[in-house]
Parts: C-alpha cells; structure tokens; sequence
C-alpha cells in the first residue's frame, strides 16, 4: 500500500510536493549560503551584502530571501491573503457539493481532498472558525486547547 488509501499510488504526488518545496526554497535563495561555505567562498562584503540583505530597493527584494523586516512582513501579508482567497474557494467548491442531499460535483476521494485542502489552508493562516481550537498553528506550539476551555 502506498502513502494514501488502499489502491491509490500517491508515491509520485508526495514527491512531487517533496520536489517542489525544496525547488521553491531553492528558487528564493535560501541554500545560496549553504553552498557558499561547502564551495569555500568568502562571505559577501559591501553592495553584495546589502543586495542580499534587501537595502537595494525595487520590487526584486519581494521575491527573494531577506533578511529586512518590512519585506519579510509584506512578503508574509501577501501570502497569508493569497491562503485566505484559496482557502475561501475551496470552502465554496465543498458548499456547492452540499447545496442538495444529491448533488455529486466530484468523486468522492476529489471531495475529500477539497476538504483536506480546506483544513491545511486554514490552520496555515490560522482561521480558527473550522479548526475548534483557541490558538493558531503558529502559536500553539503542539498544544492544542479547545474552545471549550478558554471560553
């Protein structure tokens, strides 16, 4: 049996999600310093530095790695509403599959993944109305505290 249910062959998915994460860290710039020092560079001095560090300026600095605060939160902002957009879609897709008792937009198993989808989106940005939890993933830390005992 694979990663997923009985008959499914998710191996090349889950590769590929493997694949693209670390191709998405590499496309940003993250193991530029890794193999910097495995290749015995020197360490970037003076305009090199502060082109990493984003001082440069211009809309480049958004989409690369830095190490400059404002950017890094503009960078987070931007991708917190994108989850949120995706995320409010995907709650549209499963509304329109349960608008009727009959209704079958999608397979069962594309249902499924709908809501998983859903509930990955949500705890990313840390939209609490679907997760029954008082604290965000960001912030719980492993510790999961149910609504019930906060309120």
């Amino acid at each position: 049996m694979a990663l997923g249910y009985a008959g499914a062959d998710n191996q090349p998915l889950f590769f590929g999600y493997i694949l693209g994460t670390i191709g998405y860290f590499a496309g940003l710039g993250f193991f530029n310093p890794v193999f910097r020092w495995l290749l015995g560079r020197p360490a970037p001095t003076g305009a090199a530095q502060e082109y990493l560090y984003g001082y440069e300026g211009g809309v480049g600095r958004y989409f690369r790695l830095t190490l400059d605060h404002k950017v890094i939160g503009i960078q987070y902002l931007v991708l917190v509403l994108a989850m949120f957009c995706f995320g409010g879609f995907s709650a549209m897709l499963i509304r329109a599959e349960l608008w009727t008792p009959n209704a079958l937009l999608w397979a069962p198993d594309t249902y499924l993944t709908l809501i998983g989808l859903h509930s990955v989106t949500n705890d990313f940005h840390g939209d609490e109305r679907d997760c029954g939890t008082a604290s965000s993933l960001s912030e719980r830390s492993g510790l999961s505290i149910p609504r019930a005992v906060v309120q």
